[in-house]
């Protein structure tokens, strides 16, 4: 079972508030806050894609997909340069580091993951399908 921390914690539920569909957010903060279902939460949030709040997502196609064009699609939006890793893989979720070095590993990787970049609240999805979203808030405001 993996622990998560305070900081952890608060960039995950900043990631339900802001890119989830509103109807499914109280069951992934029920899924957060149970320490032993945590898998879950990660299975749930990062294998089904329909769970994102549509009006959230920037779908990616072809040349938009590569490392470098996400990265500036990312900081037109303001996202710092700061990522959290959200991954099924355990040894890699919660990691925490530099934007860039986070997608050059992740885009196109195939994984399931989830780069949240606090400083702009906007994201990047990877699903295992082969499709790719940046994330940004359309209630930024909203929820808190």
């Amino acid at each position: 079972m993996m622990q998560i921390d305070n900081r952890n914690e608060l960039f995950l539920r900043e990631v339900i508030q802001l890119f989830v569909l509103k109807s499914r957010r109280n069951r992934f903060i029920e899924l957060l806050e149970n320490k032993r279902r945590y898998e879950d939460f990660l299975k749930n949030l990062l294998h089904d894609p329909r769970y994102l709040d549509p009006e959230s997502v920037i779908k990616l196609s072809g040349q938009e997909r590569a490392p470098k064009a996400v990265f500036d699609a990312l900081q037109k939006l303001g996202a710092g340069k700061m990522g959290y890793l959200v991954s099924l893989e355990l040894q890699q979720d919660g990691y925490i580091g530099e934007l860039k070095a986070i997608l050059s590993k992740i885009v196109q990787s195939g994984d399931e993951t989830l780069v949240y970049c606090p400083e702009g609240r906007v994201g990047y999805y990877e699903g295992h399908e082969g499709f790719s979203y940046i994330l940004r808030s359309t209630n930024q405001h909203k929820n808190y």
